[in-house]
């Protein structure tokens, strides 16, 4: 269970601008001895900060940090509605959470 320190929230909206052509979600994964974490950042097409997290989660070693990390941008991504209207991309700076 991901267990956050900050609430997800939709930080940039932008009434103007049209949809974009898809989004972008920047995930890692952090893993100590005794602690894990993960974050990620939702930009769209324009690269407009949509929606960020991060907190301490329940993992052990870095490959599941990382898929937790995957595993809530999607929750973040379908929660706000968006699967229904956009693509989207998810980068890793590791591979391991691909293996």
């Amino acid at each position: 269970a991901v267990s956050f320190q900050n609430a997800i929230s939709d930080v940039g909206t932008d009434s103007t601008s049209t949809s974009p052509r898809w989004e972008e979600f920047n995930v890692v994964g952090v893993a100590k001895k005794d602690e894990a974490g993960c974050g990620g950042m939702l930009r769209d097409g324009k690269r407009v900060v949509r929606s960020l997290f991060f907190g301490l989660i329940n993992a052990v070693g870095l490959e599941m940090a990382e898929a937790m990390a995957i595993k809530t941008a999607l929750e973040v991504f379908v929660g706000m509605g968006w699967h229904v209207k956009v693509p989207f991309i998810i980068k890793s700076g590791s591979c391991v959470a691909l293996e």
